[in-house]
């Protein structure tokens, strides 16, 4: 029993690992943002008040950035 459970620990932690690989394949370097650097806010995910969605800007003006919350915080 115990080495059943040793085979199924080691082809998961195969599986996850060949996971991982061919998600990151794809994937870039994500941006590295400093305190300073001036960003575009995206209206995507924002309420705006406008009548009609498709008559909104897509990008608001250029934002400073004065704090940096967390590395994973830019999604």
């Amino acid at each position: 029993m115990k080495t059943v459970h040793e085979e199924a620990q080691v082809a998961l932690s195969k599986s996850h690992n060949d996971m991982m690989c061919y998600a990151d394949f794809h994937r870039g370097e994500a941006l590295k943002y400093k305190v300073g650097n001036k960003i575009w806010l995206s209206t995507k995910n924002l309420d705006v008040d406008r009548p009609l969605r498709k008559l909104t800007e897509r990008q608001l003006r250029p934002y400073e950035i004065i704090k940096i919350i967390s590395v994973r915080a830019t999604t």
